[in-house]
């Protein structure tokens, strides 16, 4: 006979270029906590296989014991920590969208999604959209009605301003200015942070699946290896000492958000385009993408230029 009480629950999150699917399970001091296995499902749009982990995450919680773990035990090693490259619980609340499903004692699930808190950081507040189905639903049916509740809460995000603040970044660059930048939307993408490197104030990597390693970059920097000579001759050879010699070259003046000068090249093994902005005479603002081995990934590429037009505008000073 299963210890676990109904109605059984599970948090599913999606981001990061997967599924994740955290069985809930109660604890022998009477509260719930998440349990120490997760289905981590890379197929994001495969209704079967979100629906298969949603049927082992309820098998699992049905045939748990209770929980014996200590808080210090779960702060310490808490699961979530284990599928993303997010280093902070809240940067993790951050770029993951939350559904819950509840499996109550007739068979019969309930599938929510749920906004972030604006009060509270890490927290949820109101349900905006909720699924019914019947005991016997498929795999198919449970994976579809998952994605139509993150799709719904995908779609409230984009046209609600007041959730605005989740998705900007004010960044402090040398000389002491702010800048105020969207962060960019795309599931693949994760906060890189400074990439461990001075000349960094931020990066987002793409990530093609979970562990990948990074397909491109979007960041801002400060460009040092152009030493704030922007003459072509300085900035081509820079470039080229870099990543190779340029098959595609060119430089373009103009009014680009806040930048002044857009720069590209490309070879096959990177796809470079940067926007520059002079900020003193010693200093330079570089707003820039690097796409790795380009010619093998063509449809990417075209897919993240028009991304990084839209993250180049978003930056405001």
């Amino acid at each position: 006979m299963s210890v676990q009480t109904y109605p059984l629950l599970m948090s599913i999150y999606k981001g990061e270029g997967r599924v994740l699917i955290m069985p809930v399970i109660r604890h022998m001091a009477g509260y719930s906590v998440n349990a120490d296995w997760v289905a981590n499902i890379q197929q994001i749009d495969d209704y079967a296989s979100i629906g298969k982990g949603v049927i082992h995450a309820v098998d699992f919680i049905r045939n748990s014991p209770l929980s014996m773990s200590t808080p210090r035990e779960r702060e310490l090693d808490p699961i979530w920590k284990k599928n993303t490259k997010y280093k902070s619980e809240i940067s993790f609340w951050k770029n993951n969208l939350l559904t819950r499903i509840k499996v109550f004692e007739d068979g019969h699930y309930l599938i929510y999604s749920m906004k972030r808190s604006e009060k509270r950081k890490g927290g949820y507040s109101e349900i905006i959209k909720e699924i019914n189905l019947l005991p016997n639903a498929s795999n198919e049916e449970i994976g579809k009605a998952v994605l139509s509740a993150f799709e719904a809460l995908e779609d409230y995000y984009k046209n609600n301003k007041e959730q605005q603040d989740y998705f900007t970044k004010n960044i402090e660059l040398l000389g002491g200015s702010m800048l105020t930048l969207t962060v960019p939307k795309d599931n693949h993408f994760i906060d890189s942070e400074d990439c461990h490197a001075a000349e960094i104030y931020q990066c987002y990597s793409y990530l093609s699946q979970e562990g990948a390693e990074s397909s491109a970059e979007f960041f801002l920097g400060i460009a040092p290896e152009l030493d704030c000579n922007l003459d072509a001759l300085n900035v081509r050879s820079s470039w080229e000492e870099f990543y190779g010699k340029a098959d595609f070259f060119e430089m373009q003046d103009g009014d680009y958000g806040i930048f002044k000068l857009r720069i590209e090249m490309k070879n096959k093994h990177t796809h470079k385009i940067s926007y520059l902005l002079r900020q003193d005479e010693d200093l330079l603002l570089e707003c820039g993408m690097e796409v790795h081995q380009p010619n093998r990934k063509k449809k990417l590429d075209e897919k993240l230029v028009d991304l990084f037009q839209e993250f180049v505008l978003s930056c405001k000073m």
